[in-house]
């Protein structure tokens, strides 16, 4: 499975969250963030990481 793949599939799970909120919230161009997480540009290691450190802290966030 790709970066790209996978990204896909955490957002599926969770269609609640406001991508445009979250792409802010890492410190990530919106537009970026949502060609990222539909597959339309590819994601490096860097990017990847961040996106799922932002998940995780987001994680640490809920009740």
């Amino acid at each position: 499975m790709t970066r790209a793949e996978e990204l896909q599939q955490i957002f599926e799970k969770i269609p609640w969250m406001n991508l445009s909120v979250f792409a802010e919230k890492i410190g990530m161009d919106r537009k970026n963030f949502t060609k990222y997480v539909t597959g339309k540009l590819t994601v490096t290691e860097k990017t990847y990481e961040k996106i799922i450190a932002g998940l995780a802290e987001c994680k640490n966030e809920l009740p």
